[in-house]
């Protein structure tokens, strides 16, 4: 599903561009497309219903960490989605921030996932590892991707 919400925040983005006669633009749609539809609007929410009910988000993601440690992480996944969201706005070189902050966000995902597999002393079959990558990582690279097609096509 993740995929698929993905590849089409990308299609998305470049189809934006043909229909407006901006190809130019294409890795800028891209990015801020994946930005808000993929980062900032559904982690948006998950964060603000972590900072709410963190007894919840606890019990859901079966968590061992304490409600004021979610509430402090959430918040941070809260001030990502607001750099995002700002992003629409500001574009330029500000697009720098939330796409690190999102791409480092995604990275550290994929690495808790394993790292929870692990911590239960199994561990991650390849079908396993490449779902995880496709959900998190692989945003990340679009990110990164879109972002120096951002810079190539400024310059």
């Amino acid at each position: 599903m993740f995929i698929a919400l993905l590849l089409a925040l990308v299609a998305a983005g470049f189809s934006h561009a043909v229909i407006t006669k901006q190809k130019t633009r294409t890795a800028e749609f891209i990015l801020l497309y994946v930005l808000i539809g993929y980062c900032a609007l559904p982690l948006g929410f998950i964060g603000l219903r972590a900072l709410l009910m963190p007894e919840i988000m606890i019990q859901n993601m079966k968590l061992t960490a304490e409600p004021s440690f979610v509430r402090f992480t959430a918040s941070l996944i809260v001030a990502l989605a607001i750099m995002a969201v700002l992003a629409l706005r500001l574009r330029g070189a500000f697009l720098i921030a939330p796409v690190i902050g999102w791409a480092v966000f995604w990275l550290g995902a994929d690495y808790a996932h394993i790292g929870l597999l692990h911590d239960h002393g199994q561990s991650a079959s390849a079908a396993y590892t490449a779902q995880i990558f496709a959900a998190h990582g692989m945003v990340s690279l679009v990110l990164l991707a879109a972002l120096a097609g951002y810079w190539r096509q400024r310059s």
